[in-house]
């Protein structure tokens, strides 16, 4: 039940994203939506390039289609995490990223753990060269 998922998730100081194996967010705590601006209905079923505004999620043939997404750090961490099971550490991603002043190119540090069918896709750091958002707990 996602209510419950949402409860759960909510407890964690870290900004936290459940994905099903396809990489489509099932939920996200609150921490998360506060980060990335959104509600509850606006990530549900959507990829998480697309929930993140990711600048090539827009592109012909949309989130994980195109030929940039090859190379997407986010995308190859969950595909990791869901075939080898493997939970991943504060990996470093580069991300252009749509913002209200425009793109932006910035890193992203995120973990990855298999729970079931699921992904948990943790956000520790976010940073924008002179404007950054940390989180210390590992």
């Amino acid at each position: 039940n996602c209510r419950t998922a949402r409860d759960i998730l909510d407890s964690m100081a870290e900004p936290v994203l459940l994905l099903d194996e396809s990489g489509k967010v099932k939920t996200g705590n609150r921490r998360a939506l506060e980060l990335l601006g959104k509600e509850h209905g606006e990530i549900k079923d959507r990829l998480a390039g697309e929930v993140i505004e990711c600048v090539y999620s827009d592109f012909p043939g949309g989130c994980g289609k195109t030929e940039h997404c090859e190379a997407c750090t986010i995308r190859n961490s969950l595909a990791e995490t869901v075939g080898a099971g493997r939970s991943l550490k504060r990996v470093p991603a580069y991300q252009y990223i749509k913002t209200p002043d425009g793109i932006r190119r910035k890193r992203i540090s995120i973990s990855t753990e298999k729970k079931g069918n699921y992904v948990l896709l943790r956000i520790d750091d976010i940073d924008e060269g002179g404007w950054s958002i940390t989180n210390r707990s590992s």
